[in-house]
């Protein structure tokens, strides 16, 4: 009975290791487009498949061919996403195919018989400029806002071209960006610099909306890879309605007033950020005036932040009188009401000291 027991446990083990060979090989590719591309040999068990999968963003093509020495009817190939077939065909052809959405595809070679077979599957990843025709000029043209907010443009892009649109945007408004494609066919990219390619890719037929993060140039690359001609239209709109206003730099005035008996007067305030404050008060011709604002009273900040100002009654302009922590004086030659303005130079609220004395 154990013997027995030892031959069943024994045949189970071969038919287990049987099962292991014929099982799908699953192996995860990493592609750098634009790169060398991958050569991944393999040896499949007769009736097996080996998987491989790897990222891909919309915009990029993906090329692959499996190699293979005897009848094309061994093997199958197949491109798939999400568990859909994309594309098809036999060994030792050569496909391509455009990516639509960016995610996970698979390249699959299937054994169609009862032997081992071996098979090196040639696997690379293209951005949309590396399909491009190196001869083929590249339009580029500047949308036409008018006055308005809203380009649109109509357009016939031939086979294997490329069109740019260029405009200016401005920081914190959004780009309300469609290209209407009946044939689905083009490829659009939203660049927000030289250097971004794919990862900006737009989706057809719909309105996208981006933010624009800084004031500058922006291009929207229409690219067709197809071997005939498609129209197009292109809307943007500039839509500044969420955007925050840059307020205007606030500024403060304030009469110094004496205490009976005193000659001087000493003030702590905070300005806002680019903001500033006149100090106003009264003082007679010959008198001696000195003032000062003191800010770097931690030794942690920069005299710089904050310029003052000085104008004498009657005056139309002030006259530049230094920097904070430096001492200012000046003999008063009229009668009347006099004003010192401190500005703060920086984006930051800031506090300091006033000083004035009347002498």
């Amino acid at each position: 009975m154990k013997i027995l027991t030892m031959k069943s446990f024994a045949a189970m083990i071969m038919i287990g290791s049987l099962a292991v060979i014929s099982f799908a090989q699953d192996i995860r590719v990493q592609l750098t487009a634009g790169g060398e591309g991958k050569s991944l040999t393999r040896t499949l068990a007769p009736n097996s498949n080996v998987v491989f999968t790897f990222k891909a963003s919309a915009g990029q093509t993906i090329s692959f061919t499996a190699g293979y020495d005897f009848k094309d009817s061994d093997l199958l190939v197949y491109l798939l996403k999400d568990n859909e077939q994309l594309k098809s065909s036999g060994p030792k052809a050569p496909n391509e195919f455009l990516v639509k959405k960016t995610g996970d595809y698979q390249v699959v070679v299937e054994n169609k018989t009862n032997k081992r077979v071996t098979t090196t599957l040639y696997l690379d990843l293209f951005d949309p400029e590396d399909m491009r025709d190196p001869g083929a000029d590249v339009e580029t043209e500047a949308l036409s806002f008018e006055g308005s907010d809203m380009a649109t443009v109509s357009k016939t892009i031939p086979a294997n071209g490329t069109i740019k649109f260029t405009f200016d945007g401005t920081k914190g408004i959004n780009a309300l960006v469609q290209v209407t494609d009946r044939t689905n066919q083009l490829t659009v990219v939203f660049n927000e610099s030289q250097n971004q390619k794919a990862d900006t890719t737009i989706a057809l037929n719909k309105q996208v909306t981006r933010k624009l993060t800084k004031s500058q140039e922006y291009t929207i690359e229409v690219i067709n890879q197809s071997s005939r001609s498609v129209k197009f239209n292109l809307e943007v709109i500039l839509d500044s309605s969420g955007m925050v206003q840059a307020q205007t730099p606030q500024t403060i005035t304030e009469e110094v007033r004496f205490a009976p008996g005193a000659t001087s007067s000493f003030l702590k305030r905070t300005l806002d950020a680019n903001g500033s404050i006149e100090f106003s008060f009264y003082a007679k011709k010959g008198q001696r005036m000195v003032y000062s604002v003191n800010y770097n009273m931690n030794n942690n900040r920069n005299s710089n932040d904050l310029e003052l100002f000085f104008m004498e009654t009657g005056a139309q302009d002030f006259i530049e009188s230094g920097i904070a922590d430096e001492p200012n004086e000046f003999r008063i030659k009229s009668n009347g009401i006099h004003t010192v303005q401190v500005v703060n130079k920086t984006g930051k609220k800031v506090t300091f000291e006033f000083g004035l004395s009347i002498l």
